[in-house]
């Protein structure tokens, strides 16, 4: 980026925005990863199919595209779309191994 053009401090705010944008997105995508994971290990996939189908679409793509279009946040709002998306799945599929597991703890009586 040659910084003697007029428009590079507006480029470095915006792309600075979005490179900690992606950060937010590899740390949930991350989390939400393994715990996927850990869930299979379990063989539960149903379950934690259907949460992840509703917190990448409902949840993850309309608030990206509310953020994007609506509001006017452009890429920015499409990225705050998907990493509340993603949070959402790996909220929910943690959660979910938390329970699955201390409800085999307790049937098997060490809880």
């Amino acid at each position: 980026l040659d910084e003697r053009l007029p428009e590079a401090p507006q480029v470095l705010a915006y792309a600075s925005t979005l490179i900690i944008m992606a950060g937010l997105f590899q740390l949930v995508d991350g989390i939400q990863a393994v715990a996927a994971g850990l869930l299979r290990g379990l063989k539960d996939a149903r379950v934690p199919a259907l949460l992840a189908l509703i917190s990448y679409w409902p949840i993850g793509f309309g608030l990206a595209w509310t953020m994007a279009f609506p509001l006017g946040f452009g890429g920015v709002g499409v990225w705050s779309g998907f990493v509340v998306g993603l949070s959402a799945a790996a909220i929910m599929l943690t959660t979910r191994f938390y329970l699955l597991v201390k409800r085999e703890m307790k049937a098997a009586g060490k809880a």
